[in-house]
């Protein structure tokens, strides 16, 4: 399962990005590694954002508990993808679980929430970012 292929891709990695929902979710469930990337430096939650696949997430995040709260490898926070990528289910979903204040701090520059969604003039997130 954790094999890579000549493009240095998993199975996860390849069901991920070709939208095979039931097999990645088995491949989760199986607790298939998630850190890996694809050819572009991709993890599996930064495309399931990239795609705004907020079920294939929400499952991950069942699995993977409190995955939404913490840095991805890449240091960018998932809420910050999901805005800059203007995936709006995946943002829905990432302020319903209401994710600790650690997520919005600035670990980086300009690499948080409030400023992606500054960027992107993304009025409705900034009104719904805890105060």
């Amino acid at each position: 399962m954790e094999e890579y292929n000549p493009l240095n891709e998993t199975v996860l990695l390849i069901a991920v990005r070709l939208n095979r929902t039931r097999m990645a979710e088995d491949l989760i469930a199986w607790d298939a590694n998630i850190l890996p990337e694809d050819r572009m430096a991709r993890t599996v939650t930064e495309i399931l954002i990239s795609r705004d696949d907020v079920e294939t997430l929400k499952f991950l995040h069942i699995q993977r508990v409190n995955l939404l709260d913490h840095d991805l490898h890449n240091k960018e926070f998932p809420l910050t993808l999901a805005i800059s990528h203007q995936s709006r289910k995946c943002i829905d979903c990432i302020l319903s679980l209401k994710p600790k204040a650690q997520s919005f701090l600035i670990r980086r520059k300009y690499n948080c929430p409030i400023s992606a969604a500054i960027r992107r003039n993304d009025y409705k997130t900034m009104e719904q970012l805890p105060k």
